[in-house]
């Protein structure tokens, strides 16, 4: 999640160098607006991983790089584990749902299953789920299908499709009291496999309310 990052500090800092002026980075805190009552009750472990993960700032933190904290329960002690990360991309399994884009991102932020998990506490090693929330939420969400997956005879692609609609409700994923309806920009389309292939840009033109490909 941090290639794109890094790679915008790098062409603004030659910018700047042929510019004839440094770009300056500076550790910054989240945004007040998004401070939540869940982040306040973390909130020193919450700016450890923000100022970690973003040591230096560009503007692709506050367009793409959501902050998710990960929840997991052991079933033998009851013990929960807590993890506070950046996400700038979802990457949504495609497994356990009905064909539709909702009921895979149901799965992965609610139920996500953990085979073999060891508790930090108790030592019991067991199969358990995993559960996500947004602690913060940005402007732009990402969305990438997994459609490979392993197998005997090598990795194979899941060609079926995904049904979803022009509107994505995330309110049910965030750890807070916000309205969050994302609203469908564009879809990148994969045809090929993994030797090879070409992609497709479908995007929506707000300003003519037609499709532009």
């Amino acid at each position: 999640h941090a290639d794109p990052h890094e790679c915008f500090l790098f062409l603004l800092q030659i910018i700047g160098v042929f510019a004839g002026f440094p770009y300056e980075f500076n550790l910054l805190n989240p945004p007040t607006k998004q401070i939540n009552q869940y982040i306040l009750a973390v909130r020193s472990e919450y700016l450890a991983v923000y100022n970690r993960e973003f040591q230096q700032w560009s503007p692709l933190v506050d367009v793409f790089y959501n902050m998710v904290v990960t929840f997991i329960k052991c079933v033998s002690c009851g013990d929960t584990q807590r993890n506070i990360a950046p996400m700038s991309v979802i990457d949504l399994p495609i497994k356990v749902g009905d064909g539709t884009l909702v009921s895979y991102l149901n799965t992965f932020m609610n139920c996500e299953q953990v085979v073999d998990y060891k508790c930090d506490k108790c030592g019991v090693i067991g199969n358990t789920t995993l559960n996500r929330r947004f602690m913060t939420v940005t402007r732009n969400i990402v969305i990438a299908l997994k459609r490979y997956s392993a197998t005997a005879r090598g990795m194979i692609k899941d060609e079926r499709p995904v049904l979803y609609d022009n509107v994505l409700d995330m309110r049910p994923y965030y750890a807070g009291d916000l309205d969050l309806y994302y609203k469908l920009r564009a879809v990148i389309i994969h045809s090929g496999g993994l030797e090879g292939g070409h992609y497709i840009n479908i995007c929506n033109n707000t300003t003519k309310n037609e499709n532009t490909g």
